[in-house]
């Protein structure tokens, strides 16, 4: 079995995806075969044109290398760090970390105030706080508080909070409470109150009394009232609860009331848990409604489950409901009782069966096959395969056929979760969760392939929303190909506002010269209307790369557009239905 793996291995062509196979292989073969195929994997790495395909694919040999190689291969990867674009240097210095397994604590802090860029530094420290010594995490939060962007923090500060020692956690709260944005601290605060012994709760408690922001202070007060030795926590809730029903967004408002519920004696908790259904019943499915539901069904029991089941597949059934309904069919099943479950899982089949498309109808019976019973899912796999099998007779576009390709490199877990990625770049403001895992089990040639057919296949909207909201997420060559296609319009807005709104979500600290480059290029050449629904998109993005100031000029730039520039009549300006103004 083995040797048939390495030869599948072998016969991979994107060097990238050899690097991983061999990986894979050497994995589960006898400690003697592991030096020589680490060997190979190395050597197939070192030849993946994209950087950060490189580094990651070296970084994955560590599991069986020896300390020697891995020492090696670290010096390696920490060479090639400084040569990847910023935005990418994130990821490379978490592959950084993940090569130095086993490495001496104060090699890694050494490393680690070697980066100079602020976003690796605090991707490598996360990465390696769980194998410094104890007595280097001190010298480690040292590094941390130093960082000038404080949401660089917030990770590296978690890790050190699961991780102690104990005595640390004293300095580690001194930190939190130093951050200067309310709901950062409130929700570093929120994450860590569990984890604190109960000398410290108070002082968690006391920090949080300087946070305004409603949202994280009852998710804050709410997770330190169901502490053990929590002081008067009937005025912690109470003060939870009424920050909770002011909060303005709905499905923050559900999110905040949930965590406090889980405080709550179960009587309490019970008529919280029905305030919160009618909430989510009262919420528009615009505003959130199906993810309200969703979240709820994972807090609340029988009775009441049921008809939180059976409003969360009544609203999947609604024209105006995101996503495909099979897939929000399988997610309600997830949580339904058996009988529920079993008519659920049974609509969802037969929805999947009656997807016109063939590519897309082999993909539906592919994910309902991960929901259904171990006994039947073979029954269903084989029917996925038979409809795949008649593309050959049937017209199909060069784009199915490549989602066909993709969906055989994609393991089960993984393909479970792309109905709902596709579902997001489609979406204005979606958030792809999961989008870079994919891309990397897709070859690049592929990649390639699939943006041609993208910008062949769809029609301007979409195609400019889809490869707006992917670009940031590809690498190299496939990146470049992707942000040319976006930009090669001046009067497209849609591009560039997905592009941008993903952005806010991949660049959370203050953006550098690549990032800002980007923003650049974003508005060179628009027209008025283009340029205008750009820097509306990218304002959070300015404020984190140069403040009020950077905010103040741009809000007086496009006032003076307003004021000297002719205004368009409304009839005159196109958005899609989906389009925010």
């Amino acid at each position: 079995m083995i040797a048939e793996a390495l030869r599948a291995a072998h016969s991979v062509e994107d060097p990238a995806c050899r690097a991983s196979a061999l990986t894979t292989v050497a994995t589960h073969s006898a400690p003697a075969d592991q030096g020589w195929l680490a060997d190979e994997v190395i050597a197939s790495a070192r030849t993946c044109t994209d950087p950060l395909d490189r580094l990651w694919a070296l970084a994955g040999i560590c599991i069986v290398a020896s300390q020697e190689r891995r020492t090696a291969v670290a010096a390696e990867i920490f060479a090639l760090l400084p040569t990847l674009p910023d935005g990418e240097k994130r990821s490379g210095a978490e592959a950084l970390g993940c090569a130095s397994i086993g490495a001496d604590s104060s090699d890694l802090l050494k490393t680690a105030r070697r980066i100079q860029h602020e976003p690796a530094r605090a991707a490598f420290l996360e990465t390696v706080i769980p194998q410094l010594a104890a007595p280097q995490r001190a010298a480690a939060l040292t590094l941390v508080a130093g960082l000038m962007d404080a949401e660089l923090r917030e990770s590296p500060l978690l890790a050190l909070v699961e991780v102690g020692p104990p005595d640390l956690l004293p300095r580690v709260l001194d930190e939190v409470a130093r951050l200067p944005a309310d709901v950062l601290r409130a929700r570093v605060l929120g994450q860590i109150a569990d984890r604190l012994p109960p000398e410290l709760v108070s002082r968690a408690l006391a920090a949080a009394q300087s946070i305004t922001d409603e949202c994280g202070r009852a998710h804050l007060l709410g997770a330190a009232a169901a502490l053990d030795g929590a002081e008067n926590p009937g005025a912690l809730l109470s003060d939870a609860l009424e920050n909770a029903w002011r909060i303005a967004v709905p499905t923050d408002r559900v999110d905040a009331l949930l965590c406090i519920a889980r405080a709550l004696d179960p009587d309490s908790r019970d008529r919280l848990h029905r305030d919160v259904f009618a909430l989510a019943l009262n919420t528009p499915i615009d505003a959130g409604r199906p993810y309200a539901l969703r979240v709820l069904s994972q807090e609340v029991q029988p009775p009441v489950l049921h008809r939180v089941v059976a409003a969360a597949v009544e609203t999947a059934r609604s024209p105006e409901a995101p996503g495909v309904l099979y897939w929000s069919l399988i997610q309600a099943a997830a949580f339904a009782s058996p009988l529920q479950r079993v008519a659920l899982l049974e609509e969802a089949l037969r929805h999947a069966r009656s997807v016109r498309k063939p590519y897309e109808r082999a993909f539906a019976l592919a994910s309902v096959a991960t929901a259904v019973p171990a006994a039947d899912r073979s029954a269903v796999l084989r029917e996925a395969v038979t409809v795949e099998s008649t593309l050959a007779e049937v017209e199909a576009t060069n784009a199915e056929r490549l989602a066909l390709r993709v969906a055989k490199l994609i393991p089960p877990p993984a393909l479970a979760r792309t109905a709902t990625i596709v579902a997001e770049v489609r979406r204005e403001n979606g958030r792809p969760y999961g989008l870079e895992e994919i891309i990397r089990l897709v070859p690049r040639q592929t990649v390639m392939d699939g943006l041609t057919a993208l910008g062949a296949e769809l029609a301007p909207y979409p195609r400019q929303q889809v490869l707006g909201s992917i670009a940031l997420y590809l690498t190299g060559e496939a990146r470049d190909h992707a942000m040319s296609m976006v930009l090669a319009d001046p009067t497209h807005c849609y591009g560039r506002r997905a592009l941008v709104r993903q952005a806010l979500h991949l660049w959370p600290g203050t953006p550098g010269p690549a990032e800002m480059d980007i923003l650049r290029r974003c508005w060179d050449g628009t027209d008025l209307d283009t340029c205008l629904y750009t820097a509306a998109a990218a304002l959070t993005i300015l404020h984190r790369a140069g403040g009020d100031a950077a905010v103040d000029e741009c809000l007086r730039a496009a006032d003076d557009v307003r004021r000297w520039w002719p205004r368009l009549a409304a009839e005159d300006i196109y958005l899609p239905p989906s389009l925010s103004t």
